[in-house]
């Protein structure tokens, strides 16, 4: 597999970039944020997810934001899937047609449309999907 921008693990990343520059070791990581050393071990080897609950440990910790670790990892695992298995699932889907070749409107809310602005998405990939 070739790497893109987004398709190196964070764990790389977590070591490549805070770890070793703050000389901070796995153990000590571990340790501070209250997880098992094999946690940090297996997403550092990158053999594991960065989870909701381990990237809100990492934000307070490094002074983060939650959401930085968690975009991190979808982005690592949209690229994956992009490079792997996604042109043999993309071929099997039937996208969405209107009844009667009329488009019908979304039903999002006000609170919905707000959400979906909160994590970046934008308009055209809203309405597009998730494209190649």
């Amino acid at each position: 597999m070739s790497k893109t921008s987004f398709s190196i693990h964070p764990g790389q990343l977590l070591l490549e970039e805070f770890l070793k520059p703050l000389g901070i070791s796995q153990n000590r990581l571990a340790r501070d944020i209250d997880v098992p050393v094999s946690r940090i071990a297996a997403i550092v080897a990158g053999d594991r997810a960065i989870t909701a609950d381990t990237a809100m440990r990492l934000a307070a910790y490094f002074d983060t934001k939650p959401e930085l670790w968690m975009k991190l990892q979808a982005a690592y695992e949209i690229a994956v899937l992009r490079e792997t298995d996604w042109p043999r699932i993309a071929a099997r889907i039937r996208p969405y047609e209107p009844i009667d070749g009329v488009a019908q409107p979304c039903s999002a809310t006000a609170d919905t449309s707000a959400l979906i602005a909160d994590f970046g998405v934008e308009a055209e990939d809203r309405v597009s999907g998730i494209g190649g």
